[in-house]
């Protein structure tokens, strides 16, 4: 695979902020991770770099094997955004770990020799029902009408028991 040259240049520079010294170690490792999984993850490469660097200084220090196999198992991953958890918002940590589970399926296609699945992406819009008295008998008595705000309208009816 053949990185653009920006993108290509900004794995080869980048350093976090306030890296220690073990950077120098790990950076490497870091670097090719997110060289192979840049194309076929849905983030920018900066936050697969910032993102996948945080894992592996955390799982240096906490005497993990050097190995992005390694750091990317679901344990992995989990105790390090709740180690997380207090420094950040809690919407925070969920996105780590779903960039971070993104990162590792990334990889396992890219070992494999496979090709990312294809993103898909669905609207967003909800229904928002409208309840509609209908005066109008629904075969035994009045009748409750749910119209869909979706551009083809959805209607159903619920007939309601008349009291006695």
């Amino acid at each position: 695979m053949v990185l653009d040259p920006e993108t290509s240049a900004k794995i080869t520079r980048y350093r976090p902020k306030h890296a220690p010294p073990l950077w120098a170690d790990i950076a490497p490792l870091v670097r090719s991770v997110v060289a192979a999984v840049v194309t076929a993850a849905p983030y920018d490469v900066e936050r697969l770099l910032h993102v996948t660097g945080r894992l592996a200084l955390w799982a240096e220090a906490a005497g993990l094997e050097r190995d992005p196999n390694e750091w990317l198992r679901n344990e992995v991953i989990d105790a390090f955004v709740r180690s997380r958890a207090g420094d950040i918002k809690g919407s925070s940590v969920r996105t780590y770990r779903t960039w971070l589970l993104r990162v590792r399926d990334a990889l396992a296609w890219s070992e494999r020799g496979e090709a990312a699945p294809a993103r898909m992406h669905a609207e967003g819009s909800r229904i928002s029902p409208t309840v509609v008295q209908s005066s109008q008998a629904c075969g035994t008595g009045p009748c409750i009408c749910l119209v869909s705000r979706r551009p083809m309208p959805l209607r159903f009816s619920v007939s309601v028991p008349a009291s006695d």
